[in-house]
Protein backbone atom coordinates (compact mmCIF):
# COMPACT_ATOMS: atom_id res chain seq x y z
CA UNK A 1 0.00 0.00 0.00
CA UNK A 2 1.56 3.38 -0.77
CA UNK A 3 2.24 5.50 2.21
CA UNK A 4 1.15 8.36 1.50
CA UNK A 5 -2.14 6.92 1.01
CA UNK A 6 -2.16 4.65 3.77
CA UNK A 7 -1.29 8.04 5.88
CA UNK A 8 -4.60 9.74 3.94
CA UNK A 9 -6.88 6.51 4.91
CA UNK A 10 -5.37 6.41 8.68
CA UNK A 11 -6.61 10.01 8.75
CA UNK A 12 -9.82 9.35 7.36
CA UNK A 13 -10.86 6.50 9.63
CA UNK A 14 -9.21 9.10 12.87
CA UNK A 15 -10.18 11.33 14.77
CA UNK A 16 -13.76 11.62 14.65
CA UNK A 17 -16.10 12.91 17.62
CA UNK A 18 -19.06 10.94 17.13
CA UNK A 19 -22.87 11.40 17.18
CA UNK A 20 -25.58 10.78 19.96
CA UNK A 21 -26.88 7.37 21.58
CA UNK A 22 -30.58 8.35 20.45
CA UNK A 23 -29.56 8.33 16.40
CA UNK A 24 -27.46 5.51 16.95
CA UNK A 25 -30.35 3.71 18.56
CA UNK A 26 -33.17 4.54 15.78
CA UNK A 27 -30.82 3.61 13.33
CA UNK A 28 -30.41 0.05 14.89
CA UNK A 29 -34.38 -0.22 15.03
CA UNK A 30 -34.89 -0.34 11.49
CA UNK A 31 -33.59 -4.11 11.54
CA UNK A 32 -36.25 -5.26 13.86
CA UNK A 33 -38.70 -3.17 11.97
CA UNK A 34 -37.55 -5.19 8.82
CA UNK A 35 -37.59 -8.49 10.12
CA UNK A 36 -41.74 -7.84 10.82
CA UNK A 37 -41.93 -6.45 7.11
CA UNK A 38 -40.82 -9.73 6.23
CA UNK A 39 -43.14 -12.02 7.97
CA UNK A 40 -46.13 -9.57 6.90
CA UNK A 41 -45.20 -10.21 3.09
CA UNK A 42 -45.51 -14.14 3.66
CA UNK A 43 -48.83 -14.20 2.95
CA UNK A 44 -48.42 -13.14 -0.64
CA UNK A 45 -46.06 -15.86 -1.54
CA UNK A 46 -49.53 -18.22 -1.72
CA UNK A 47 -51.54 -15.23 -3.25
CA UNK A 48 -49.21 -15.37 -6.36
CA UNK A 49 -49.08 -19.36 -6.28
CA UNK A 50 -45.33 -18.55 -5.32
CA UNK A 51 -43.14 -21.09 -3.58
CA UNK A 52 -39.54 -19.80 -4.01
CA UNK A 53 -36.42 -22.43 -3.86
CA UNK A 54 -34.12 -21.91 -1.14
CA UNK A 55 -32.07 -19.49 -3.17
CA UNK A 56 -34.92 -17.49 -4.27
CA UNK A 57 -35.63 -17.43 -0.29
CA UNK A 58 -32.44 -15.84 -0.12
CA UNK A 59 -32.90 -12.90 -2.28
CA UNK A 60 -36.11 -12.10 -0.85
CA UNK A 61 -34.37 -12.06 2.99
CA UNK A 62 -31.08 -10.17 1.15
CA UNK A 63 -33.21 -7.74 -0.62
CA UNK A 64 -35.11 -7.42 2.51
CA UNK A 65 -33.15 -7.49 5.51
CA UNK A 66 -29.50 -6.91 4.68
CA UNK A 67 -29.75 -4.43 1.49
CA UNK A 68 -31.89 -2.06 3.65
CA UNK A 69 -29.37 -1.97 6.39
CA UNK A 70 -26.57 -1.08 3.99
CA UNK A 71 -28.89 2.15 2.47
CA UNK A 72 -29.84 3.38 5.98
CA UNK A 73 -25.88 3.12 7.28
CA UNK A 74 -24.81 4.99 4.09
CA UNK A 75 -26.69 6.84 1.36
CA UNK A 76 -30.07 7.37 3.80
CA UNK A 77 -28.17 7.87 7.04
CA UNK A 78 -29.76 11.59 7.02
CA UNK A 79 -32.93 10.19 6.78
CA UNK A 80 -33.05 7.57 9.35
CA UNK A 81 -36.42 8.77 10.84
CA UNK A 82 -37.59 8.66 7.39
CA UNK A 83 -37.06 5.81 7.15
CA UNK A 84 -38.69 4.06 10.31
CA UNK A 85 -41.74 6.02 9.02
CA UNK A 86 -41.62 4.45 5.84
CA UNK A 87 -41.43 1.46 7.19
CA UNK A 88 -43.78 1.44 9.62
CA UNK A 89 -46.82 3.09 6.94
CA UNK A 90 -45.45 -0.35 4.44
CA UNK A 91 -45.77 -3.00 7.24
CA UNK A 92 -49.43 -1.23 8.25
CA UNK A 93 -50.32 -1.15 4.71
CA UNK A 94 -49.78 -4.49 4.03
CA UNK A 95 -51.46 -5.69 7.20
CA UNK A 96 -54.36 -3.41 5.81
CA UNK A 97 -53.98 -5.69 2.68
CA UNK A 98 -54.02 -8.50 4.46
CA UNK A 99 -56.92 -7.68 6.52
CA UNK A 100 -58.92 -7.94 2.83
CA UNK A 101 -57.76 -10.81 1.90
CA UNK A 102 -59.19 -12.04 5.11
CA UNK A 103 -62.53 -10.50 3.82
CA UNK A 104 -62.26 -12.05 0.56
CA UNK A 105 -64.53 -15.70 0.86
CA UNK A 106 -62.42 -17.56 -1.76
CA UNK A 107 -59.65 -16.69 0.14
CA UNK A 108 -60.37 -17.50 4.07
CA UNK A 109 -61.91 -21.23 4.51
CA UNK A 110 -64.28 -21.72 7.23
CA UNK A 111 -62.44 -20.47 10.54
CA UNK A 112 -63.51 -18.51 13.42
CA UNK A 113 -60.46 -15.49 14.28
CA UNK A 114 -60.09 -15.04 18.16
CA UNK A 115 -60.17 -11.74 18.78
CA UNK A 116 -60.94 -11.96 22.10
CA UNK A 117 -57.77 -9.95 23.62
CA UNK A 118 -57.99 -11.95 26.84
CA UNK A 119 -57.59 -15.13 25.02
CA UNK A 120 -54.84 -14.22 22.85
CA UNK A 121 -53.01 -13.50 25.57
CA UNK A 122 -52.92 -16.82 26.88
CA UNK A 123 -51.55 -18.11 23.09
CA UNK A 124 -48.86 -20.66 23.38
CA UNK A 125 -45.81 -19.25 21.89
CA UNK A 126 -42.36 -21.52 20.58
CA UNK A 127 -40.42 -23.12 22.77
CA UNK A 128 -37.58 -22.17 21.37
CA UNK A 129 -38.20 -18.09 20.62
CA UNK A 130 -36.22 -16.19 17.66
CA UNK A 131 -35.54 -13.68 19.04
CA UNK A 132 -32.43 -13.88 20.36
CA UNK A 133 -31.23 -15.22 17.00
CA UNK A 134 -32.11 -12.61 15.52
CA UNK A 135 -31.18 -10.06 17.56
CA UNK A 136 -27.16 -11.48 17.11
CA UNK A 137 -27.05 -11.88 13.67
CA UNK A 138 -28.46 -8.21 13.12
CA UNK A 139 -25.77 -6.89 15.41
CA UNK A 140 -23.55 -9.26 13.29
CA UNK A 141 -24.98 -8.17 10.03
CA UNK A 142 -24.62 -4.33 10.72
CA UNK A 143 -21.16 -4.73 12.07
CA UNK A 144 -19.99 -6.61 9.43
CA UNK A 145 -21.56 -3.93 6.99
CA UNK A 146 -19.78 -0.87 8.79
CA UNK A 147 -16.56 -2.48 8.51
CA UNK A 148 -16.36 -1.64 4.84
CA UNK A 149 -18.31 1.07 4.72
CA UNK A 150 -16.20 3.31 6.79
CA UNK A 151 -13.46 3.29 3.87
CA UNK A 152 -16.04 4.91 1.82
CA UNK A 153 -16.98 8.31 1.53
CA UNK A 154 -20.36 7.25 1.53
CA UNK A 155 -20.14 6.34 5.23
CA UNK A 156 -21.60 9.26 7.51
CA UNK A 157 -18.27 10.17 9.25
CA UNK A 158 -20.19 10.53 12.72
CA UNK A 159 -20.91 6.74 12.59
CA UNK A 160 -16.82 6.35 12.81
CA UNK A 161 -15.35 5.07 16.02
CA UNK A 162 -14.65 7.99 18.16
CA UNK A 163 -10.58 8.63 18.94
CA UNK A 164 -11.20 9.22 23.02
CA UNK A 165 -14.76 10.65 23.90
CA UNK A 166 -18.30 10.38 22.08
CA UNK A 167 -20.29 7.95 20.60
CA UNK A 168 -20.09 6.05 16.71
CA UNK A 169 -22.69 3.73 15.30
CA UNK A 170 -18.92 1.57 15.01
CA UNK A 171 -17.86 1.91 19.02
CA UNK A 172 -21.14 -0.47 19.41
CA UNK A 173 -19.29 -3.32 17.85
CA UNK A 174 -17.10 -5.08 20.20
CA UNK A 175 -19.51 -4.72 23.16
CA UNK A 176 -22.44 -5.78 21.56
CA UNK A 177 -20.54 -8.96 20.67
CA UNK A 178 -19.17 -9.47 23.82
CA UNK A 179 -23.09 -8.99 25.24
CA UNK A 180 -24.01 -11.81 22.62
CA UNK A 181 -21.61 -13.87 23.12
CA UNK A 182 -22.86 -13.50 27.65
CA UNK A 183 -26.20 -13.98 26.64
CA UNK A 184 -25.62 -17.58 25.32
CA UNK A 185 -22.62 -18.37 27.01
CA UNK A 186 -22.40 -21.73 29.25
CA UNK A 187 -22.24 -19.00 32.39
CA UNK A 188 -25.98 -18.19 31.56
CA UNK A 189 -27.38 -21.59 31.19
CA UNK A 190 -25.25 -22.17 34.49
CA UNK A 191 -23.93 -25.85 33.42
CA UNK A 192 -20.50 -24.65 35.55
CA UNK A 193 -22.70 -25.31 39.01
CA UNK A 194 -21.99 -28.93 38.08
CA UNK A 195 -18.44 -28.53 39.26
CA UNK A 196 -18.08 -29.05 42.58
CA UNK A 197 -14.39 -30.41 43.13
CA UNK A 198 -10.84 -28.69 42.22
CA UNK A 199 -10.45 -31.20 39.45
CA UNK A 200 -13.86 -30.52 37.81
CA UNK A 201 -13.04 -26.75 37.95
CA UNK A 202 -9.73 -27.31 36.55
CA UNK A 203 -11.17 -29.39 33.74
CA UNK A 204 -13.47 -26.27 33.10
CA UNK A 205 -11.09 -23.99 33.18
CA UNK A 206 -8.74 -26.03 30.44
CA UNK A 207 -11.89 -26.65 28.67
CA UNK A 208 -12.86 -22.69 28.71
CA UNK A 209 -9.12 -22.40 27.06
CA UNK A 210 -9.50 -25.04 24.15
CA UNK A 211 -12.36 -23.02 22.91
CA UNK A 212 -10.58 -20.01 22.99
CA UNK A 213 -7.37 -20.86 21.25
CA UNK A 214 -9.00 -20.45 17.96
CA UNK A 215 -9.63 -16.81 18.91
CA UNK A 216 -6.23 -16.46 19.85
CA UNK A 217 -5.12 -17.52 17.03
CA UNK A 218 -7.07 -15.35 14.53
CA UNK A 219 -6.01 -12.01 16.83
CA UNK A 220 -2.22 -13.28 16.14
CA UNK A 221 -2.71 -14.11 12.34
CA UNK A 222 -4.64 -10.72 12.30
CA UNK A 223 -1.29 -8.90 13.67
CA UNK A 224 0.87 -10.93 11.76
CA UNK A 225 -0.96 -10.07 8.43
CA UNK A 226 -1.38 -6.34 8.76
CA UNK A 227 2.05 -6.39 9.31
CA UNK A 228 3.27 -8.16 6.23
CA UNK A 229 0.75 -6.27 3.97
CA UNK A 230 1.63 -2.75 5.78
CA UNK A 231 -2.36 -2.34 6.24
CA UNK A 232 -3.45 0.69 7.42
CA UNK A 233 -4.41 1.04 11.35
CA UNK A 234 -5.80 3.02 14.11
CA UNK A 235 -3.70 2.38 17.01
CA UNK A 236 -5.52 4.38 19.57
CA UNK A 237 -8.26 1.81 18.86
CA UNK A 238 -6.80 -0.83 21.07
CA UNK A 239 -2.93 -0.47 20.45
CA UNK A 240 -0.14 -1.50 18.53
CA UNK A 241 -0.33 -5.18 18.49
CA UNK A 242 -4.01 -5.62 19.98
CA UNK A 243 -6.91 -6.21 18.27
CA UNK A 244 -10.53 -7.41 18.23
CA UNK A 245 -10.10 -11.53 18.30
CA UNK A 246 -7.57 -10.63 20.72
CA UNK A 247 -10.58 -8.82 23.19
CA UNK A 248 -12.80 -11.53 22.81
CA UNK A 249 -10.32 -14.14 23.74
CA UNK A 250 -9.59 -12.34 26.84
CA UNK A 251 -12.59 -11.92 27.92
CA UNK A 252 -13.77 -14.61 26.92
CA UNK A 253 -11.72 -16.88 28.77
CA UNK A 254 -7.78 -15.34 29.61
CA UNK A 255 -6.96 -14.14 33.18
CA UNK A 256 -9.51 -12.15 34.21
CA UNK A 257 -12.08 -14.64 32.54
CA UNK A 258 -10.68 -17.69 34.48
CA UNK A 259 -9.91 -16.33 37.91
CA UNK A 260 -13.94 -14.63 37.55
CA UNK A 261 -16.22 -16.02 35.25
CA UNK A 262 -15.39 -19.48 35.20
CA UNK A 263 -14.22 -20.19 38.86
CA UNK A 264 -16.82 -17.99 40.48
CA UNK A 265 -19.48 -19.12 38.65
CA UNK A 266 -18.88 -22.72 39.74
CA UNK A 267 -19.53 -21.54 43.51
CA UNK A 268 -22.08 -18.41 42.77
CA UNK A 269 -25.07 -19.01 40.94
CA UNK A 270 -25.36 -16.68 37.73
CA UNK A 271 -28.01 -14.75 38.78
CA UNK A 272 -25.64 -12.88 41.45
CA UNK A 273 -23.40 -11.84 38.19
CA UNK A 274 -25.62 -8.54 37.66
CA UNK A 275 -23.35 -7.79 41.55
CA UNK A 276 -19.89 -9.16 39.44
CA UNK A 277 -20.26 -6.80 36.84
CA UNK A 278 -21.75 -3.80 39.22
CA UNK A 279 -18.27 -4.28 41.10
CA UNK A 280 -15.84 -4.66 38.14
CA UNK A 281 -17.46 -1.28 36.39
CA UNK A 282 -17.76 0.73 39.57
CA UNK A 283 -14.11 -0.22 40.75
CA UNK A 284 -13.18 0.44 37.20
CA UNK A 285 -14.00 3.68 36.95
CA UNK A 286 -12.62 4.21 40.64
CA UNK A 287 -9.22 3.01 39.30
CA UNK A 288 -9.86 5.69 35.92
CA UNK A 289 -10.98 8.82 37.95
CA UNK A 290 -8.62 8.41 40.96
CA UNK A 291 -5.94 6.50 40.39
CA UNK A 292 -4.76 8.06 37.25
CA UNK A 293 -5.25 5.12 35.36
CA UNK A 294 -7.16 7.70 32.56
CA UNK A 295 -4.13 9.55 32.23
CA UNK A 296 -1.98 6.39 31.44
CA UNK A 297 -4.37 4.82 29.28
CA UNK A 298 -4.93 8.13 27.26
CA UNK A 299 -0.95 9.58 27.38
CA UNK A 300 1.09 6.69 28.34
CA UNK A 301 3.47 5.99 31.03
CA UNK A 302 5.66 9.27 29.86
CA UNK A 303 2.46 11.54 29.16
CA UNK A 304 3.67 11.95 25.68
CA UNK A 305 1.88 8.94 24.39
CA UNK A 306 4.83 6.07 24.63
CA UNK A 307 4.26 2.86 22.85
CA UNK A 308 7.63 1.51 24.31
CA UNK A 309 6.66 -1.52 26.12
CA UNK A 310 4.37 -3.98 25.72
CA UNK A 311 2.38 -2.85 28.11
CA UNK A 312 2.31 0.79 26.76
CA UNK A 313 2.08 -0.62 23.47
CA UNK A 314 -1.31 -2.40 24.08
CA UNK A 315 -2.48 -0.48 27.15
CA UNK A 316 -6.02 0.54 25.61
CA UNK A 317 -6.70 -3.39 24.66
CA UNK A 318 -5.74 -4.56 27.91
CA UNK A 319 -7.24 -2.92 30.29
CA UNK A 320 -10.50 -2.23 28.15
CA UNK A 321 -10.44 -5.63 29.09
CA UNK A 322 -11.98 -4.93 32.99
CA UNK A 323 -14.91 -3.09 31.30
CA UNK A 324 -16.06 -5.56 28.43
CA UNK A 325 -15.98 -7.81 30.96
CA UNK A 326 -18.62 -5.92 33.02
CA UNK A 327 -20.57 -6.00 30.01
CA UNK A 328 -19.82 -9.32 29.78
CA UNK A 329 -21.10 -10.41 33.16
CA UNK A 330 -24.48 -8.10 32.23
CA UNK A 331 -25.07 -10.18 29.33
CA UNK A 332 -25.16 -13.04 31.67
CA UNK A 333 -28.08 -11.50 34.00
CA UNK A 334 -29.88 -10.40 31.40
CA UNK A 335 -29.28 -14.06 29.46
CA UNK A 336 -30.30 -15.38 33.08
CA UNK A 337 -33.36 -13.79 32.66
CA UNK A 338 -34.22 -14.37 28.79
CA UNK A 339 -33.60 -18.27 29.50
CA UNK A 340 -36.45 -18.25 31.80
CA UNK A 341 -39.47 -20.71 30.78
CA UNK A 342 -42.49 -19.11 29.70
CA UNK A 343 -45.24 -20.53 27.86
CA UNK A 344 -47.92 -17.81 26.95
CA UNK A 345 -47.62 -14.36 25.08
CA UNK A 346 -48.71 -13.49 28.55
CA UNK A 347 -45.80 -14.36 29.92
CA UNK A 348 -43.17 -12.79 27.40
CA UNK A 349 -45.30 -9.71 27.66
CA UNK A 350 -44.53 -9.17 31.35
CA UNK A 351 -41.24 -10.14 30.32
CA UNK A 352 -41.00 -7.34 27.85
CA UNK A 353 -42.05 -4.69 30.32
CA UNK A 354 -39.26 -5.89 33.04
CA UNK A 355 -36.70 -5.38 29.94
CA UNK A 356 -37.97 -1.96 29.26
CA UNK A 357 -37.76 -0.76 32.73
CA UNK A 358 -34.81 -1.98 32.96
CA UNK A 359 -33.73 -0.39 29.86
CA UNK A 360 -35.13 3.04 31.04
CA UNK A 361 -33.00 2.84 34.40
CA UNK A 362 -29.69 2.61 32.27
CA UNK A 363 -30.10 5.27 29.84
CA UNK A 364 -31.07 7.12 32.97
CA UNK A 365 -27.84 6.04 34.34
CA UNK A 366 -25.78 6.88 31.60
CA UNK A 367 -27.15 10.33 31.64
CA UNK A 368 -26.19 10.07 35.53
CA UNK A 369 -22.77 8.78 34.98
CA UNK A 370 -22.04 11.25 32.35
CA UNK A 371 -22.42 14.35 34.07
CA UNK A 372 -20.93 12.92 37.36
CA UNK A 373 -17.62 11.30 35.93
CA UNK A 374 -16.57 11.14 32.20
CA UNK A 375 -18.11 11.23 28.81
CA UNK A 376 -18.52 7.71 27.18
CA UNK A 377 -15.32 6.23 25.82
CA UNK A 378 -15.13 2.96 24.04
CA UNK A 379 -11.35 3.26 23.99
CA UNK A 380 -11.68 2.54 27.65
CA UNK A 381 -14.55 1.03 28.17
CA UNK A 382 -15.34 3.38 30.79
CA UNK A 383 -18.61 3.36 32.83
CA UNK A 384 -20.36 5.25 30.96
CA UNK A 385 -19.53 2.63 28.30
CA UNK A 386 -20.69 0.09 30.05
CA UNK A 387 -23.66 1.42 31.00
CA UNK A 388 -24.22 2.41 27.05
CA UNK A 389 -23.57 -1.05 26.04
CA UNK A 390 -26.10 -2.56 28.59
CA UNK A 391 -29.02 -0.11 27.41
CA UNK A 392 -28.23 -0.39 24.11
CA UNK A 393 -28.29 -4.23 24.14
CA UNK A 394 -31.42 -4.16 26.10
CA UNK A 395 -32.95 -1.80 23.43
CA UNK A 396 -32.31 -4.22 20.56
CA UNK A 397 -33.54 -7.25 22.40
CA UNK A 398 -36.68 -5.69 23.01
CA UNK A 399 -36.93 -4.57 20.26
CA UNK A 400 -36.91 -7.86 17.89
CA UNK A 401 -38.55 -9.27 20.63
CA UNK A 402 -41.52 -6.79 20.61
CA UNK A 403 -41.56 -7.60 16.87
CA UNK A 404 -41.59 -11.35 17.39
CA UNK A 405 -44.27 -11.13 19.76
CA UNK A 406 -46.50 -8.89 17.45
CA UNK A 407 -45.47 -11.62 14.83
CA UNK A 408 -47.24 -14.47 16.34
CA UNK A 409 -50.36 -12.50 17.20
CA UNK A 410 -50.91 -11.27 13.48
CA UNK A 411 -50.17 -14.88 12.28
CA UNK A 412 -52.83 -16.11 15.10
CA UNK A 413 -55.69 -13.05 14.17
CA UNK A 414 -55.15 -14.52 10.61
CA UNK A 415 -54.27 -17.64 10.32
CA UNK A 416 -56.40 -18.01 6.84
CA UNK A 417 -53.75 -15.82 5.25
CA UNK A 418 -51.46 -17.28 6.04
CA UNK A 419 -52.49 -21.05 5.57
CA UNK A 420 -50.52 -22.79 2.96
CA UNK A 421 -47.35 -20.45 3.02
CA UNK A 422 -43.83 -21.20 4.35
CA UNK A 423 -44.35 -19.23 7.47
CA UNK A 424 -46.81 -21.58 10.16
CA UNK A 425 -47.97 -20.32 12.97
CA UNK A 426 -44.97 -19.45 15.76
CA UNK A 427 -42.47 -20.11 13.80
CA UNK A 428 -39.89 -18.85 11.57
CA UNK A 429 -39.79 -19.75 7.87
CA UNK A 430 -37.77 -22.89 6.74
CA UNK A 431 -34.87 -21.07 5.33
CA UNK A 432 -33.88 -17.59 7.03
CA UNK A 433 -30.62 -15.65 6.35
CA UNK A 434 -30.71 -14.41 9.80
CA UNK A 435 -30.38 -18.11 11.36
CA UNK A 436 -27.77 -18.97 8.89
CA UNK A 437 -25.74 -15.43 9.91
CA UNK A 438 -26.37 -16.62 13.65
CA UNK A 439 -25.31 -20.15 13.44
CA UNK A 440 -22.26 -19.21 11.38
CA UNK A 441 -21.74 -15.91 13.48
CA UNK A 442 -17.35 -16.92 13.16
CA UNK A 443 -17.48 -17.92 9.63
CA UNK A 444 -19.55 -15.01 8.19
CA UNK A 445 -17.11 -12.27 10.30
CA UNK A 446 -13.93 -13.82 9.40
CA UNK A 447 -15.02 -13.72 5.55
CA UNK A 448 -16.54 -9.98 5.99
CA UNK A 449 -12.91 -9.02 7.22
CA UNK A 450 -10.86 -10.81 4.20
CA UNK A 451 -13.17 -9.25 1.63
CA UNK A 452 -12.78 -5.98 3.73
CA UNK A 453 -9.36 -6.39 3.61
CA UNK A 454 -8.94 -7.56 -0.21
CA UNK A 455 -11.11 -4.87 -1.45
CA UNK A 456 -8.99 -2.31 0.55
CA UNK A 457 -5.62 -3.89 -1.03
CA UNK A 458 -7.04 -3.74 -4.99
CA UNK A 459 -8.97 -0.54 -4.47
CA UNK A 460 -8.84 3.13 -3.30
CA UNK A 461 -11.54 3.24 -1.88
CA UNK A 462 -12.36 6.48 0.28
CA UNK A 463 -11.86 7.83 -3.22
CA UNK A 464 -15.10 6.23 -4.81
CA UNK A 465 -18.22 8.34 -5.55
CA UNK A 466 -20.84 7.11 -3.37
CA UNK A 467 -22.39 5.20 -5.91
CA UNK A 468 -19.87 2.97 -6.56
CA UNK A 469 -19.02 2.57 -2.96
CA UNK A 470 -22.97 1.80 -1.89
CA UNK A 471 -22.41 -1.02 -5.10
CA UNK A 472 -19.17 -2.34 -3.97
CA UNK A 473 -21.20 -2.71 0.25
CA UNK A 474 -24.21 -4.24 -1.92
CA UNK A 475 -22.01 -6.67 -3.93
CA UNK A 476 -19.60 -7.83 -1.08
CA UNK A 477 -22.31 -8.23 1.74
CA UNK A 478 -24.67 -10.40 -0.87
CA UNK A 479 -21.19 -12.99 -1.33
CA UNK A 480 -20.76 -12.87 2.32
CA UNK A 481 -24.04 -13.45 2.78
CA UNK A 482 -24.46 -16.44 0.25
CA UNK A 483 -21.38 -17.78 1.35
CA UNK A 484 -23.32 -18.05 4.61
CA UNK A 485 -26.33 -19.43 3.93
CA UNK A 486 -24.66 -21.60 1.32
CA UNK A 487 -22.52 -23.47 4.40
CA UNK A 488 -26.11 -23.62 6.87
CA UNK A 489 -27.90 -24.70 4.38
CA UNK A 490 -25.90 -27.52 3.09
CA UNK A 491 -24.14 -28.71 6.37
CA UNK A 492 -25.85 -27.30 9.36
CA UNK A 493 -22.74 -26.95 11.03
CA UNK A 494 -22.21 -24.32 13.13
CA UNK A 495 -19.00 -21.38 13.66
CA UNK A 496 -20.00 -19.23 16.19
CA UNK A 497 -17.76 -16.64 18.46
CA UNK A 498 -19.50 -17.63 21.94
Amino acid sequence: MDQSYKEQHEQFVSDHSGTNVVEIACMVTTGPLLVLLRHVVQPWARMFHFKPSVRTKFVCDFLLLVLPIIAVTTVLSNYTDAVLTALLCVIFGILACNEMLNNISQWKPPHQRNKDVILLLDVKTPERMAFITNYRALINITSCVCILAVDFAVFPRRYCKVETYGTGLMDVGVGAYVMCNAIVSPATKARYLGHKTFLDKCSAVFKALVTTLPLLGLGMIRFVSLKILDYHEHVSEYGIHWNFFLTLAVVRVSILLLLVSIVILCICHPSSSWLISMCLALGYQYLLSVHGLREFILTGSDGQGSRVGMLNANREGIFSCIGYLAIYFAGVQVGQFLQKSRSTLRDWLRAVVVLMAVQTLFWLLLKFSESTTENVSRRMANLPYILWMVAFNLHVICAVLVIELVSIILTELNKPVYQGTDYKPNSQPSFCLLRAVNSNGLFYFLAANLLTGLINLTLATMHASPTVGFIILCGYQFVVCGFTAYIFNNTRKSLKFG
